[in-house]
């Protein structure tokens, strides 16, 4: 279960009530010592520094077919948004009878569609975290609060039109629609 951080105060009292319980008390006063002075910085960045941990970003955090970001990341961000407060909507784009399409035209031409789609949410809302969730869901996080009610350009539209495709779309505003985890924003799909 995710717990969000404490401070150091309140993690070296929860460590001495411990002791004697779950830890040995000669390791819980090392472990008091040694972590006293501990300062936690605030400001840290989980993006990928380096190329291995870019392969290994990759792996767990991006969706196999379209590379956009997964239900993992997502739940990542959401548990920290619950304390920064960066993004403040969810764009919810879903896209429907893609079964039908599948079965029309192919497994491969249904995922070929959905990295098309991919790409284009990338070039329409550069600099946003974009994720792939359940099979045809797409979540937007955006971090303005200003009115998206044209945030559905005609692009998409048109993508969808031509791939023969229906879709619809919701935003929900993180604070007031009490979104905190992907649980919280499955309840919306």
């Amino acid at each position: 279960m995710y717990k969000h951080k404490k401070s150091v105060e309140s993690a070296l009292r929860e460590l001495e009530s411990l002791s004697k319980i779950h830890y040995h008390p000669k390791v819980v006063n090392a472990a008091l010592k040694a972590l006293s002075s501990i300062e936690i910085i605030d400001d840290f960045n989980q993006a990928p520094l380096t190329e291995i941990e870019q392969q290994r970003f990759v792996y767990f955090y991006k969706d196999a077919v379209t590379e956009l970001y997964n239900v993992k990341f997502l739940e990542t961000v959401l548990k920290n948004n619950s304390t920064d407060k960066r993004y403040k909507k969810a764009l919810i784009v879903s896209l429907h009878k893609f079964d039908i399409y599948n079965k029309k035209h192919s497994w491969e031409r249904g995922d070929e569609t959905l990295k098309k789609f991919a790409y284009l949410l990338c070039k329409l809302f550069k600099d946003t975290l974009i994720f792939r969730v359940r099979a045809n869901d797409f979540v937007l996080l955006l971090q303005n609060k200003a009115n998206e009610s044209n945030i559905i350009d005609e692009e998409i539209k048109n993508f969808i039109k031509s791939a023969e495709l229906e879709f619809d779309f919701n935003i929900y505003d993180l604070k007031d629609d009490d979104i905190h985890s992907y649980d919280d924003l499955k309840k919306l799909l």
